[in-house]
């Protein structure tokens, strides 16, 4: 590789000290770029807190820092981070260093060393981090669980004689789903209760009409603002088709957040990659104001997983909604960072919608240098504990 540098672009961000005779401190990141396009360094010096000034090398003369087809093979910050990356013939990735991920890779391109089971179908049954899972002879996920006990715990699903998805247990909660000639008609909790109803258009997209779940003159039991009115709205959800798995994911958080805010009800779903190469998402699945599912198998046959999505639901002063959930956080769960940087993730991006607008990106991979993630549009987000937005600053991605 050429290994010859030019600055590409110079980042200064300045604060000004509110004190009168005080000198101004900055911080100022210099990132320089190989000839190909690939960052070569990122050098941060930081005037409010000398601990965090920091070179990144992502390669040097004598290391390189890509393979041929462009994929990350080093990854240097010193003390504070580094990582080796590497790939097998399938594309594959072990990681070593700060953040190891070193499954194994037998010849039926399964995790080999951690663990992880299988059925002779080559269904993953159990991924050591999480779950467990549980299928049925048509190769459909019917549990996820410890093992999954319908009506009692886990996730339990059941399908249709064409194979559609027609009812969704979670713990002793039950969910349907109503299908016509002309696909899905409505997602039902019994016979009664219509939680959502669709109207199909052109090109495979969906136009979804929801009743918020709070009726007029109720109280939200998380804010204690009474409702005044609520009507039922409609959203159109129209995955598509993009050439990064990034552009995906801020399309999906971006498309969803709205829907998000306005039920406050969390909604996620998943990225992922086209026999073509090419990235889309699914629609977004809901569990509840705090959280929402996380299940990488959740995409169509034949895709590959290659990130995730999710959205914060409406303002709450109880939480942190203007960034990515830390890990340990309601009692000790992963939450979002701690899923992020597991094995269940796989290393793959995350993206965020919030209720101020914003959309934010969690690369695991850049957890030394960006541990609460970037955010990919709208403004960046200073830390203001206790109100409701973020505990921690949050830079802007560009």
């Amino acid at each position: 590789m050429d290994e010859t540098e030019f600055v590409f672009a110079v980042v200064v961000l300045v604060y000004v000290s509110p004190v009168a005779g005080t000198t101004p401190a900055s911080m100022v990141g210099r990132l320089t770029w190989n000839p190909n396009g690939t960052l070569r360094t990122l050098a941060i010096t930081d005037g409010f807190n000398t601990g965090d000034t920091q070179t990144c090398n992502f390669g040097t003369s004598t290391v390189a820092g890509y393979d041929d087809l462009g994929r990350i093979v080093d990854d240097d910050c010193g003390s504070v981070w580094a990582q080796t990356f590497s790939y097998d013939q399938y594309n594959n990735l072990t990681k070593a260093g700060s953040s190891g991920w070193n499954p194994g890779y037998n010849s039926k391109n399964q995790y080999s060393t951690i663990g992880a089971t299988y059925d002779a179908s080559g269904n993953i049954t159990y991924d050591v981090t999480w779950h467990h899972y549980q299928w049925d002879a048509y190769n459909k996920l019917v549990g996820i669980g410890n093992p999954a006990v319908c009506g009692t715990s886990g996730t339990c699903l059941t399908y249709d004689a064409s194979g559609r998805m027609v009812e969704r247990s979670v713990n002793s909660t039950y969910n349907e789903v109503l299908y016509s000639p002309i696909g899905k008609t409505a997602s039902m909790s019994g016979l009664t209760t219509v939680n959502y109803s669709y109207l199909p258009l052109p090109g495979g997209a969906r136009c979804t009409r929801q009743v918020p779940p709070e009726a007029t003159g109720t109280t939200n039991t998380k804010t204690g603002l009474v409702l005044l009115a609520v009507a039922a709205y409609y959203v159109a959800l129209i995955p598509g088709v993009w050439d990064t798995p990034q552009a995906a994911g801020e399309a999906a958080a971006g498309s969803t957040d709205g829907q998000s805010i306005a039920t406050n009800i969390e909604l996620s779903g998943n990225i992922y990659q086209m026999p073509n190469g090419k990235y889309s998402w699914t629609l977004p699945g809901q569990r509840d104001s705090d959280s929402s599912p996380f299940d990488p198998t959740a995409r169509p046959d034949g895709t590959f997983f290659a990130g995730s999505y999710h959205d914060h639901g409406a303002f709450d002063l109880n939480y942190n909604s203007e960034q990515f959930s830390p890990n340990g956080c309601n009692g000790g769960l992963p939450c979002d960072i701690g899923l992020g940087m597991s094995n269940l993730n796989q290393g793959q991006l995350m993206f965020l919608g919030t209720p101020a607008g914003r959309i934010e990106m969690f690369d695991p991979s850049q957890f030394g240098a960006m541990p609460f993630s970037c955010v990919l549009s709208g403004s960046a987000v200073s830390a203001a504990p206790g109100t409701g937005t973020s505990s921690v600053n949050v830079s802007s991605c560009h």
